[in-house]
C-alpha cells in the first residue's frame, strides 16, 4: 500500500497536466530574460512571458527573434515566428513582458530565442 501511495504522489508531483509549465532563462550580456514561460498552443497562437532585465547603465531598446522547429513543418528547419521589440527599458531594472505569436501548424516546444537588435537609448 505504501508503494502505491508513493507512486500516486510521484505522478501528481511531476505531471505536466497539473498546469505546471517549464521556466526558461536566457542571458545575452546586457539583457537577461528569466522566469520565462511558453503557454500551450491555443487557436494557432502561443504566449511567451517572463521578466526582462537590463543590466547596463543605459536605457535599452531590444528586439528578439523567436524561432520554432517542427519535423512536420518546413522540412524540419527553423521558422521565424515572431520578432518582439521592447522599447526604452530603464537602466538596471527588471520589467514583466508578455508577447503572443502565431505558430500556425507548428507543434511542440522546440524553440530558440536570438538577440537580433540592441540599441542604447539616450
Amino acid at each position: 500500500m505504501k508503494k502505491f501511495i508513493l507512486l500516486i504522489a510521484f505522478i501528481i508531483t511531476f505531471s505536466p497536466a497539473m498546469g505546471e509549465t517549464s521556466r526558461y532563462s536566457f542571458n545575452f550580456g546586457k539583457i537577461r530574460i528569466s522566469d520565462a514561460k511558453l503557454t500551450r498552443k491555443s487557436n494557432h497562437y502561443r504566449h511567451f512571458s517572463g521578466l526582462i532585465e537590463n543590466r547596463s547603465s543605459k536605457n535599452l531598446t531590444v528586439t528578439f527573434d523567436i524561432y520554432f522547429k517542427d519535423p512536420q513543418v518546413n522540412d524540419g528547419r527553423e521558422v521565424l515566428v515572431s520578432s518582439p521589440t521592447f522599447y526604452n527599458i530603464p537602466a538596471r531594472s527588471t520589467k514583466n513582458f508578455k508577447t503572443s505569436m502565431y505558430v500556425g501548424e507548428i507543434n511542440g516546444r522546440d524553440f530558440r530565442l536570438e538577440l537580433s537588435n540592441l540599441l542604447e537609448v539616450k
